[in-house]
């Protein structure tokens, strides 16, 4: 089996919750460059439409849409399994094998009793998994004791109340699709099968519109909601991971921008300028100004990340062999090591807000390979 450390490791009861329940969170995640994989519990054996093997099929052609690096299947009895000994060693193999640092499972409290079920069960593997005392094997070797950073639970059929948010808007489009990929278990005109809940002619639309309603929460198109059993903390020294959306960020900045674009925060560059924003623990933000019929040149950082939100213009941005263009208050993420470029081709300025994320933040952290103001040494 394929072998990789995961960014985030979702977990399923069945083939189709965790599309349902936060297929716009991974696409979004999968398009910022993370790597993100699937575990299903069961392989949904005792739903009333279709069979396992479509059920199989269905999660191939779902994956394939959501580009997810890998997904098994743990083959536990659907409605049977249980919260003991034998299926949380199942799951831990799993977690020390993929070391994901954040885990997404069920929901807490649902109508299907193997929702709330796989919750705890995976909760508690997830803690489980991080004592050295608890000895599991993969490929005949002890694997070393892995504990997640954090474990989220995704909203399914019922409304609970979300501890946070996600946006998902630019992204409904995929989550939609990975959804339907099970046609087995969705409205079909042309089906003979019993009809259930979820095969409802509105289910999907519902699905959909609740994404909408949480989007207007926090001023987006769409977002996807989570519950977490522990208390989320925001601390007061910001470091990055504290600052929220790119949105509420870019907000922030045009109501105080006296303060940050003065001369002193203000670099002048052959393409354009740049401001320097805000300085945290090991990131930085700025915002770009490249100019008409200009462009930065392709190159590399070996100490750091990066995140881009277009927020004026049509850029087109390089990432290694990927070439495109991102709309306006699409975020894109440069991973380390990464050679990008951005290039304007129109008469208006693009704007950027970048943020780089690392232990070196530094003009000298630039190894350029193409440059056409001459500034490669």
């Amino acid at each position: 089996m394929k072998e990789i450390k995961l960014d985030i490791l979702a977990f399923g009861a069945h083939p189709d919750d965790v599309e349902l329940g936060c297929g716009g969170t991974l696409a979004k995640e999968i398009h910022n460059g993370k790597k993100i994989g699937i575990i299903d519990l069961t392989r949904g054996e005792l739903g009333t439409r279709g069979d396992v093997n479509t059920r199989d099929l269905e999660a191939q052609n779902a994956s394939k849409i959501l580009g997810v690096e890998i997904r098994e299947n743990l083959n536990f009895r659907d409605g049977f399994f249980a919260n003991d000994e034998t299926h949380q060693l199942e799951i831990i193999k799993i977690l020390r094998k993929y070391k994901p640092e954040i885990v997404l499972c069920n929901a807490q409290d649902d109508r299907h009793i193997d929702h709330p079920k796989g919750a705890e069960l995976v909760s508690d593997a997830c803690f489980l998994s991080g004592l050295r005392k608890v000895v599991t094997k993969f490929d005949d070797l002890i694997q070393e004791e892995w504990r997640p950073k954090n474990v989220y639970h995704y909203i399914q059929w019922k409304n609970s109340n979300p501890d946070f948010l996600v946006d998902i808007s630019g992204h409904i489009e995929t989550k939609t699709n990975a959804i339907k990929a099970y046609s087995s278990q969705f409205f079909d005109p042309n089906s003979s099968e019993p009809e259930t809940l979820i095969s409802n002619k509105n289910f999907v639309s519902n699905v959909i519109n609740r994404s909408a309603d949480l989007g207007r929460l926090i001023n987006v198109e769409h977002a996807e909601g989570f519950t977490s059993k522990k208390i989320l903390g925001v601390g007061l020294s910001v470091v990055w991971s504290d600052l929220g959306s790119w949105r509420a960020i870019t907000h922030l900045f045009k109501r105080i921008k006296n303060k940050y674009y003065s001369k002193k925060n203000t670099f002048i560059k052959p393409w354009g300028k740049y401001f320097n924003l805000h300085r945290g623990k090991c990131f930085l933000i700025k915002e770009l100004v490249v100019n008409k019929n200009s462009s930065i040149s392709l190159q590399k950082h070996r100490h750091r990340a990066e995140h881009w939100t277009i927020t004026q213009g049509k850029p087109k941005v390089t990432i290694d062999a990927r070439k495109f263009y991102p709309k306006t208050n699409e975020t894109v993420f440069i991973p380390l090591g990464a050679v990008h470029r951005v290039e304007n081709e129109f008469n208006q300025p693009v704007k950027i807000i970048e943020a780089q994320v690392g232990k070196i933040l530094k003009e000298s952290d630039i190894i350029r390979y193409v440059d056409q103001y001459n500034r490669i040494k």
